[in-house]
């Protein structure tokens, strides 16, 4: 699956990538997380800036690794949440990829966590 090219798609080729990640991964990194981080340690949205005219990133999209191990593990010790986290809403929200492969959102408020897609790749459809 070619997740970069899914984002890219979606995002209308708004996004800006990274060096890919080259550092020890964790035992729990999901193989579809992982095949993204090795082309592009995170993605983030891009837009153009009104007053320059140049590309200038938003939000991620996918986080950086050091960012999905330090937010999973926070969410897990915390919250109790199984799974990966690998980004967020943009509310503060995050995605969690699941054991079994599905999508939840989770909302500390409500402490609700809430399906958003069967898969990663449903999800960057």
């Amino acid at each position: 699956m070619d997740y970069i090219s899914k984002i890219s798609n979606l995002y209308k080729g708004n996004i800006l990538l990274h060096s890919p990640y080259e550092g020890n991964w964790g035992a729990d990194i999901p193989q579809e997380i992982r095949s993204i981080l090795q082309v592009s340690n995170g993605i983030e949205e891009t837009m153009l800036n009104p007053k320059t005219g140049e590309q200038m990133p938003i939000m991620w999209i996918l986080y950086s690794y050091d960012e999905m191990m330090i937010e999973s593990s926070f969410y897990q010790e915390n919250y109790g949440i199984e799974g990966f986290v690998f980004a967020d809403n943009g509310a503060g929200e995050p995605y969690v990829l699941k054991p079994d492969g599905t999508i939840t959102c989770y909302n500390a408020i409500d402490d609700e966590e809430i399906q958003v897609a069967d898969s990663l790749s449903d999800f960057y459809k």
